[in-house]
């Protein structure tokens, strides 16, 4: 337990941690984390602990017995090649500092050296969530102040981490660099939007023209809507597709463990979709025989539906049906239908293609983390290498007619809890229970 004091009032607050989710009083995670943040709720975090046992720490911040504030973290293993798309290496850049590009050089030609445990606030695995709430009433200096301390408290628990990758959706925390990420890409769900339709009538027709024929080029495939059996039937599949995705990605701190779809549909229900899609096998098939072809599974996305908000989540592709179906823009639109159709005012599609996501109507909201190694001269060696760091151009697309697309009043990386009662259904309740003792 660590002891903190509030600024306002000089009251105490304890940081208490807990190694399982199980263990967590769920009376007060729940009444701290609402239900708005999906991927800070018990059910998420049982979910993930399952594939990486003891790799996460929990903290509840009491005040007065009251929980004030939640955070979870995770320990991953990061690997300096990894960062190289980020390093910035392609850039022609005069330095003020002299010393400056002989060091951002020194840290580049020995990044495939760095192989270090680092602790990140939430886990790699749900980008959407910072990892931490605070309730309304703490101030700016007690919320920086409560998560530097729950990052020690954390970190202490672990043996050798040498990093800290925490994220910037939060207070600030002194003796970090910051770091830039991917934008959050989220899309604005207006009222006036009944149906598909009405979302394609407020295009340009440039962009009205451009979804009807990736749409056309998807109608041979079939959708089906799968249940856990069915998930957990061809799992190897899944997985398999997972990774062709994992495996195109620039920078991957984690990666899924094999059960983590089955695991979703157990804990979530009906609020998480998995949409498998299936194109037809027509090789050997003769004329008259059409209708009979076999039909092979070539991509899946999933999503999390939590009240107005659906969260789209892990996609798995098989590359050559994605070029021949344009199958990543149809699960765009898709994800669109789908949220239109459950009355949704917010689509959060997450940090990665931000330039086709844009061309679907999404605005980017900027992201970022704050790092810190744990020995002084490293991170002082590092910081202007980290200075330098730059996520990969892109154009922001701007497909409406009229500006229809506001950055939203409220994203789900806010780190504030609400004031106001949670609106989950006692079915969401009982879910989170049983999900401790799978």
């Amino acid at each position: 337990m660590v002891c903190q004091k509030t600024e306002e009032d000089n009251s105490q607050i304890n940081l208490v941690i807990h190694n399982d989710p199980a263990a967590l009083p769920a009376s007060d995670w729940d009444m701290i984390v609402p239900a708005s943040r999906p991927f800070l709720r018990r059910n998420y975090l049982d979910v993930l602990s399952h594939g990486y046992p003891g790799a996460f720490r929990y903290l509840l911040a009491y005040r007065d017995a009251k929980p004030v504030a939640a955070f979870y973290f995770q320990r991953v293993q990061l690997n300096g090649e990894d960062l190289r798309p980020y390093s910035g290496e392609e850039l022609e850049k005069n330095y003020t500092w002299p010393l400056a590009e002989t060091l951002v050089r020194f840290v580049r030609d020995r990044l495939h050296l760095l192989r270090w445990p680092i602790l990140t606030s939430g886990s790699p695995l749900a980008a959407d969530e910072p990892g931490f709430v605070f309730a309304p009433d703490l101030t700016s200096d007690d919320r920086s102040a409560l998560l530097g301390a729950a990052v020690r408290e954390a970190a202490g628990s672990f043996r050798g981490i040498r990093g800290f990758l925490i994220s910037g959706h939060g207070p600030s925390l002194s003796g970090f660099h910051r770091v830039p990420a991917e934008p959050d890409m989220v899309l604005t769900l207006l009222p006036g939007w009944k149906s598909f339709n009405d979302y394609l009538d407020a295009l340009h027709s440039k962009y009205r023209v451009r979804a009807r024929r990736i749409l056309r080029a998807a109608e041979a495939l079939r959708r089906v809507e799968l249940d856990v059996e069915a998930i957990r039937q061809d799992h190897a599949i899944w997985t398999q597709l997972y990774r062709n995705v994992v495996e195109q990605a620039g920078f991957n701190l984690e990666t899924l463990h094999n059960d983590y779809f089955a695991r979703m549909k157990d804990a979530f229900g009906p609020a998480f979709r998995f949409i498998a899609w299936y194109a037809p096998v027509t090789d050997g098939i003769a004329p008259e025989n059409k209708g009979q072809e076999s039909w092979k599974p070539v991509a899946f996305h999933t999503a999390l539906h939590r009240n107005d908000v659906m969260h789209a989540h892990f996609i798995g592709l098989d590359y050559p049906a994605n070029a021949q179906y344009k199958l990543y823009q149809a699960m765009l639109y898709e994800y669109l239908s789908m949220s239109l159709e459950s009355g949704c005012r917010l689509l959060h599609l997450g940090r990665t293609a931000p330039e086709i996501k844009s061309a679907v109507g999404a605005v980017a909201v900027p992201n970022g983390y704050l790092f810190r190694h744990e020995r002084p001269l490293i991170q002082k060696l590092i910081g202007p290498a980290l200075n330098e760091a730059r996520i990969p151009d892109w154009t922001l697309r701007q497909p409406f007619r009229e500006e229809t697309t506001p950055v939203p009043d409220h994203l789900p990386t806010s780190t504030e809890a609400s004031s106001e009662k949670s609106t989950e259904s006692a079915s969401e309740s009982n879910s989170e229970s049983n999900s401790e003792s799978n």
